[in-house]
């Protein structure tokens, strides 16, 4: 069994990893975290100042129901800003806009500031999917968001976590789509401008998909692509992967 197979080499390899650590120093950020869930951030530096967009479930959420995994209330996207001493300012609601009694999360923002996308989940009843968004900046205010939709989008499965390019031009997500390697992967999809629609979404392929769930894209200015993953080789549960560009 290739699950198995993986499991043990994790093992072998945990433990080579806990004795020789990398040279990452993992700090918490303190002023911006809270009691509750904080997660998924995006870090913006818009040529004045940095900006750290991210997912909470704090206690000034406008989500009015509890989420059944974590237990906590729907989550929203919050801002913190750094002054010039390297404070982070204390996190507010990004819009009302943008926030909603539903759950929020996992912001991208274009290189320029003008464009957001974010999950959004709508839960209820029914059966209930997570869908993407994206709204567009206006002046110093976020416009009325809509819903992203690719040339063959079903509203029978999710798309989730949101990674748009610099340019504004490729779109990557995750989702358990059919035609992946098994249940959450990467896709991703292109568009001439940002005036025009999406094309059909691509997978992102079996070097970065496994049989299980990829989640969380990530891509650096210089094309090194980063994601979670419970399908490769790792420590246990979701670990951060990268792939060089070549």
């Amino acid at each position: 069994d290739k699950k198995a197979d993986k499991g043990i080499e994790s093992c072998k390899n945990a433990k080579k990893w806990i004795k020789n650590p990398t040279n990452y120093k993992v700090t918490n950020l303190a002023y911006v975290n809270s009691e509750f869930s904080d997660y998924s951030p995006f870090y913006l530096f818009d040529g004045k100042g940095s900006s750290l967009y991210f997912s909470s479930s704090r206690s000034n959420a406008v989500g009015d129901m509890i989420h059944g995994g974590s237990g906590q209330r729907f989550c929203d996207i919050f801002t913190s800003k750094e002054d010039a001493k390297g404070a982070w300012s204390a996190a507010v609601s990004i819009s009302d806009q943008i926030n909603t009694t539903n759950e929020e999360g996992a912001p991208s923002i274009t290189k320029d500031g003008k464009f957001l996308f974010y999950t959004q989940c709508e839960y209820g009843n029914a059966k209930s999917f997570c869908k993407i968004l994206s709204s567009n900046k206006i002046g110093s205010s976020w416009d009325k968001p809509v819903v992203v939709k690719f040339s063959d989008t079903k509203d029978t499965v999710d798309y989730v976590h949101p990674c748009i390019s610099e340019s504004g031009l490729t779109l990557f997500f995750a989702s358990n789509r059919q035609g992946g390697y098994g249940g959450y992967d990467i896709w991703y999809c292109t568009r001439q401008s940002v005036n025009e629609k999406w094309g059909r979404p691509k997978n992102a392929g079996d070097i970065i998909n496994t049989e299980n769930d990829e989640l969380f894209p990530y891509l650096r200015a210089d094309s090194t692509f980063y994601f979670a993953s419970n399908g490769h080789v790792g420590m246990g549960g979701l670990d951060i992967f990268r792939v060089n560009h070549d």
